[in-house]
C-alpha cells in the first residue's frame, strides 16, 4: 500500500511540474528584450507613419495639380479623367483611413500592416502615372 501512495504520488508531483513551469516569470533577460523590442517596433512604426503622412500628403498635391490642369485645359467634360481623379483620391483616402485604424500589438501584425501600405502605395503610383501618362 506504501509503495501505491508513493507512485501516485510520484505521478502527481510530474504532472504538477509542466503546469509550475508554464505559470512562472518571464527572466530578466527575457523582459528586457521584449521591452527592447517594442520599443524599437513603437519607433519604427512612428518613424513610417511620419514619412506616410508626407507621402500621402504629397498624393493629396498631386491629385489637386490633376484637377487644375484638367480645368485649365478646358477637359471639365471628360468624365474618364474626372472618374480617375476620383478613384485616385478614394485610394489616397483608404490609405489614410487605414493608417487611423491601425493598432497592431505584435510584430506579425505590423510587419503585414507594412506590406499591405507599401503595395496600397504602389497600386497608387501605378495609377497616378498611367492617367499622367494618358494625359500628355
Amino acid at each position: 500500500m506504501a509503495t501505491l501512495a508513493l507512485i501516485g504520488l510520484t505521478l502527481m508531483s510530474c504532472k504538477e511540474k509542466p503546469k509550475q513551469e508554464a505559470s512562472m516569470p518571464l527572466s530578466v533577460d527575457e523582459g528586457n528584450s521584449i521591452m527592447i523590442q517594442s520599443t524599437v517596433q513603437k519607433k519604427e512604426e512612428e518613424k513610417f507613419k511620419v514619412t506616410l503622412d508626407s507621402t500621402l500628403n504629397t498624393y493629396d498635391i498631386r491629385i489637386a495639380e490633376l484637377k487644375i490642369k484638367m480645368q485649365l485645359t478646358k477637359t471639365k467634360s471628360d468624365s474618364s479623367a474626372r472618374m480617375k481623379i476620383k478613384v485616385l483620391q478614394e485610394k489616397n483616402q483608404t490609405i489614410k483611413s487605414k493608417i487611423n485604424i491601425f493598432n497592431g500589438q505584435t510584430t506579425k501584425d505590423w510587419n503585414s500592416f507594412k506590406s499591405e501600405i507599401n503595395t496600397d502605395l504602389k497600386d497608387f503610383e501605378m495609377t497616378i502615372n498611367q492617367f499622367t501618362s494618358d494625359k500628355k
